[in-house]
């Protein structure tokens, strides 16, 4: 691991989300987990091109694909783990994801006991996964419902859901 050189969501740039764990508390290790899921999707997806993730003590960089545009940077910063898109057009990607994996994370490593909320930032605001949905708010919800996540990405060699059936 690097010595961590960002530890503030401000620090980065992009759209982002956050589940939020303030109401309850965030177990020590879910963050590892959550960044190890994250980088072992991306690294099944990698090319040769597709640089190699970062990895610091309270957060992670990663690349969905060779794109540099296809960064995505996970953060633990009180009681919370901010998920930061550099570019918009991989929101709705790194939202599946992240959700996929904290879902299998929770169901598996902490038997469906973890408390949080996931909440979508714009501007300033924070606003309710479910509300966002309901929106369609831009750039997390813009994919057509029942669309698997292969047809989201068109460049993933492998699903998430066919990913995490692996485990």
């Amino acid at each position: 691991l690097q010595d961590d050189h960002h530890t503030k969501p401000k620090e980065f740039k992009g759209d982002r989300f956050v589940f939020d764990f303030s109401q309850s508390y965030l177990p020590v290790g879910v963050f590892s987990r959550l960044v190890c899921l994250c980088v072992g999707y991306c690294g099944v997806n990698a090319s040769s091109k597709t640089p190699e993730p970062i990895l610091h003590k309270n957060n992670a960089q990663m690349w969905l694909n060779e794109n540099e545009n296809s960064k995505v940077t996970l953060l633990e910063n009180k009681q919370k783990v901010w998920v930061v898109v550099e570019h918009s057009s991989v929101a709705h990607i790194a939202l599946s994801m992240s959700l996929a994996m904290m879902s299998k994370l929770n169901e598996d490593a902490m038997g469906d006991g973890l408390e949080y909320a996931t909440l979508i930032v714009t501007g300033k605001k924070a606003i309710r996964f479910v509300d966002a949905k309901k929106q369609r708010l831009e750039p997390w919800f813009h994919t057509s419902e029942g669309q698997t996540e292969k047809n989201r990405n068109p460049q993933a060699k492998i699903g998430v859901e066919d990913f995490l059936a692996a485990f």
